[in-house]
């Protein structure tokens, strides 16, 4: 839940003040929801399905799916970093 309020909040104020480095944490949060969210569907909990009921392709998916939002998860946080650092040096000098 602190996911998906941060994710909307991110949002919310790009959508009163455009900003690049919240456009892009807004982003890395919705991402990391997705990541978060396919890490659930596949996992495993003491040899058995934490999700019992989804069938073994959907939780195949979502391992796979979730295994490839990890690279891009860890570019964006150190990119977002950077971009809002220059953002608010910026903002000092002028």
């Amino acid at each position: 839940m602190l996911g998906i309020a941060c994710t909307a909040l991110c949002f919310w104020s790009i959508s009163r003040r455009f900003s690049p480095g919240i456009l892009l944490l807004g982003i890395g949060c919705f991402v990391g929801l997705v990541h978060t969210a396919c890490w659930i569907l596949s996992a495993f909990q003491e040899s058995h399905p934490f999700l019992p009921f989804l069938p073994l392709e959907i939780r195949k998916e979502a391992y796979l799916f979730g295994r490839l939002l990890g690279p891009p998860q860890a570019l964006l946080f150190p990119i977002t970093i950077l971009v809002i650092v220059f953002e608010n040096a910026r903002r000092k000098t002028t």
